[in-house]
This record gives C-alpha cells, structure tokens and sequence, in this order.
C-alpha cells in the first residue's frame, strides 16, 4: 500500500502516515455512487460487503472501473451507469453500497 507522508505543525508529530485511501477521504474527493450526478465518470474504488457485494462485482463494479452516470428513473431511482459499454441499471440501495472516486475530467 502506498503512503503520504505530511509533515506537522506540532513538534512531537513531526509526520503523519496516511494511505491514499484516507487523504482521499480528507479531501472529500470520495463518495458513493448514489449521490454522483448525471453525466460524470468516476472510478470505482470499493463495494461495501453486504448479500449483494459478488453479484455487484460481478457485473463489473470492480475496482479501479471507470463508470458513467447516464440518468435517473423520474423520481431518481433506479439509476442506470455505463460499465465497460453495457447499461446496468441499479437501485439506490444498490449504489449507495459503491465507494467512488470522482473525475475532474466529466461534464
């Protein structure tokens, strides 16, 4: 696993180790699939374990995808995301068990 290394203010914590993972998360650059709006990529960077966790995964919500969300049903859920050209379309419940990194490169 890779680290950060962030020098301190305070003398007797002269660095502090972070994983990517967590400076991402201070950064508030993480989030869940659920609350991307329509349009943007991200890239998947976990799915939380729970029943559905292998048919998530299986359908190609691995880690390190780039999906896009396409839209939303009218009153917003299911919604539908592009993975590796095909359409899948997934309950809120569904996504909101999807760690995601967004993509400053979307519209």
């Amino acid at each position: 696993m890779s680290y950060i290394y962030f020098q301190r203010e305070i003398p007797f914590f002269s660095y502090c180790k972070l994983s990517i993972q967590t400076v991402l998360l201070l950064l508030h650059m993480k989030s869940i699939l659920s609350e991307i709006a329509d349009g943007h990529e991200v890239k998947v960077l976990s799915v939380a374990s729970s029943v559905l966790r292998v048919k998530l995964l299986e359908m190609g919500l691995l880690e390190n995808q780039l999906i896009r969300v396409l839209y939303r049903a009218p009153f917003g859920d299911p919604i539908a995301v592009d993975v590796n050209g095909y359409v899948l379309s997934l309950r809120l419940s569904e996504a909101k068990l999807v760690s995601v990194l967004s993509n400053d490169d979307s519209a």
